[in-house]
């Protein structure tokens, strides 16, 4: 049963719009011989060819009439009340047209009670059929082990949150006014905050929903009484319900895993690492950024210092930071800057005042249409800057600086690419100065390619586009890439602290690339949507295709040089380790310097795009 369900919901939704369109059929046949045979003790009478006439006149009728008034758009497991009321009001409208025809046609044989008899027992039949569905998935869900949530908010809201966390198994809602104690919302019940027990959290409970007003330290306290046995809880803010639709967005963006791969991940040797060092995160707020500061917080370093020049993304880092404290209590301490990577005195004094033993240098312009029309920026930003961190390593003897670069600098055909390509130069010419010091910092780069979810992803963008109805916009229907999930992608960038010796590029294992169109097509099934093209003309997604923008390739590389390295972890490889060359890389960095002040955009892109310069 369990298989069937399954199979059932994983069909396209137009598959399971059909497979009910002739369940309907089914139950309007049943329900026409049912009523002759409560009116006269008969499936057929002997006026077989008129009582067949006026079932066919009935049954145009409410084809029309099914479609009119979009019987098949609502979600079956998501029928409430407010779709059952329309179903009875078209009812009725079809029981009227029923005794009119009846009345006019005048149908010998045929009593004309079968004209309100007939609605009326197919109306029976059509609500018992949606409620018996949405009753089987309901208990399908919890088959599916559900995770057990409790919902803290205020009554007023507490029914649309009852709808709006369906993925979840609700417990009980706790709200702040006495008056709704030991009532209901459904088969749900309701707790007041002030007559809780220890004993009503005796069940197992994975997450706990409050609602953005309530959050605070006088709540926190009493559930934190009550829940003596249940520490390090999930807590997840419930924004108003009016920007409930952006969470939830979030939230399904965060659960998509469209692709499963096991890494090799040695937790217990990074903790003995990491544990009582400083870290530096330049970019810190951004996507991998953010990623990597929840990641190394788990591994208890003494510090952490982050670095963007981003208001919101530090705001927003801050205000996740404060939700895991409450979650794994962790000691480190957290020091924020609001500042460019590029002003490069600033960064100085910060690292002079925390003495960083590992700096991670996320920060960079990645978006290769911005950076193709801004390239004096995008190098200050994303070269001269590495160029800046990796001096002031050298200088204050960290012992390890990590770049994180792209496979677009690779043979790179936009402005972005070469940044980033210059970017993984400057680690290598600081690496073999670094060479001939006695503090010797080590200087190491990690390529990787597309990031699922992270900001300029596809997959963010194409959920929204799912949301809003289409059309699904690419570039290129043969466009290929690379693709990892954040999460393993900041692990494995970890794992390279352990295993990247100096002036080496670490690559990521990211099996084949993937079409574009491919991504589109997975999202849109996880939203039970599909897309409309040749094969599946009935499809609900449009796709346009928009042409290739300045700099993009059809298919990404992944390294220069073909002579690859193993390393100890299968997911990571040492690549381009060619003989580098300091003098010629010190000649570029100056040509590019002198370009920069007199703004010379053509040469420098003339510099950038040139790939002998990129060697």
């Amino acid at each position: 049963m369990a298989t069937l369900l399954s199979n059932l919901l994983n069909l396209k939704s137009f598959q399971r719009k059909i497979i009910l369109f002739i369940l309907d059929n089914f139950l309007c046949l049943a329900a026409f011989f049912i009523a002759f045979y409560l009116r006269v003790d008969l499936f057929l009478i002997n006026e077989r060819t008129t009582q067949i006439i006026s079932f066919l006149i009935l049954y145009s009728s409410f084809i029309i009439l099914s479609f009119s008034f979009s019987f098949y758009q609502p979600l079956s497991r998501y029928y409430d009340l407010q779709n059952i009321f329309k179903i009875i009001l078209v009812f009725i409208l079809y029981t009227i047209i029923a005794t009119t025809i009846f009345d006019h046609f005048k149908f010998h044989g045929l009593p004309r009670s079968i004209g309100i008899l007939y609605p009326l027992i197919f109306l029976f039949f059509f609500i018992s059929s949606r409620s018996l569905i949405v009753f089987i998935l309901n208990n399908f869900r919890k088959i599916k082990k559900q995770k057990n949530a409790i919902v803290i908010c205020h009554f007023k809201n507490a029914e649309f949150l009852r709808n709006s966390l369906r993925s979840h198994n609700i417990l009980f809602f706790i709200v702040n006014e006495d008056e709704y104690d030991t009532r209901m919302i459904g088969n749900i019940s309701i707790k007041s905050l002030s007559k809780l027990e220890t004993s009503d959290f005796k069940n197992k409970i994975d997450t706990i929903f409050i609602e953005q007003s309530l959050h605070n330290e006088k709540i926190r306290k009493k559930l934190q009484k009550k829940l003596i046995s249940k520490k390090n809880l999930p807590i997840k803010i419930i924004p108003k319900p009016e920007n409930f639709l952006d969470f939830q967005f979030k939230e399904d963006i965060k659960n998509i895993r469209m692709f499963k791969k096991k890494i090799d991940y040695s937790i217990k040797k990074l903790k003995k690492r990491i544990f009582n060092s400083v870290i530096m995160i330049t970019g810190s707020g951004g996507s991998i950024g953010s990623e990597l500061v929840k990641e190394i917080i788990k591994l208890n370093p003494r510090k952490v210092i982050l670095i963007d020049n981003s208001e919101y993304n530090l705001y927003r880092l801050l205000e996740d930071l404060s939700y895991i404290k409450s979650e794994i209590k962790y000691k480190t301490k957290i020091h924020y800057y609001l500042v460019s990577v590029s002003h490069d005195k600033k960064i100085e004094q910060i690292s002079t005042t925390h003495k960083p033993d590992y700096i991670f240098h996320c920060a960079a312009f990645k978006h290769v249409p911005l950076v193709e029309n801004n390239i004096v920026e995008s190098l200050e930003n994303n070269f001269l800057s590495t160029l800046s961190l990796c001096k002031i390593a050298l200088k204050q003897g960290v012992s390890k600086l990590i770049l994180i670069s792209s496979d677009k600098a690779v043979r790179p055909s936009s402005i972005m690419g070469s940044t980033k390509r210059l970017s993984e130069l400057a680690i290598k010419y600081y690496a073999k100065i670094s060479e001939n010091k006695k503090n010797k910092t080590l200087f190491s780069a990690v390529r990787f390619a597309n990031v699922l979810n992270s900001s300029g992803s596809v997959v963010p963008l194409f959920a929204k586009q799912i949301q809003a109805g289409g059309p699904i916009t690419i570039t290129h229907k043969k466009v290929e890439r690379y693709f990892m999930t954040i999460s393993d992608a900041v692990k494995l960038v970890l794992e390279t602290t352990l295993i990247s010796r100096n002036g080496e590029i670490m690559l990521l294992k990211m099996g084949k690339q993937i079409k574009i169109i491919e991504i589109a097509k997975k999202l849109a099934n996880i939203y039970g949507k599909s897309i409309k093209d040749d094969e599946n003309p009935n499809g609900e997604i449009d796709m346009v295709e928009i042409g290739l923008r300045p700099g993009e390739k059809i298919r990404e590389e992944l390294y220069y040089d073909k002579k690859i390295k193993k390393t100890n972890n299968k997911d990571i490889l040492c690549v381009d380790n060619m003989i580098f060359d300091s003098k010629k890389f010190e000649l570029l960095n100056n040509k590019i310097q002198k370009n920069i002040k007199t703004k010379n955009i053509d040469n420098l892109r003339s510099i950038l795009l040139d790939h002998k310069n990129m060697l």
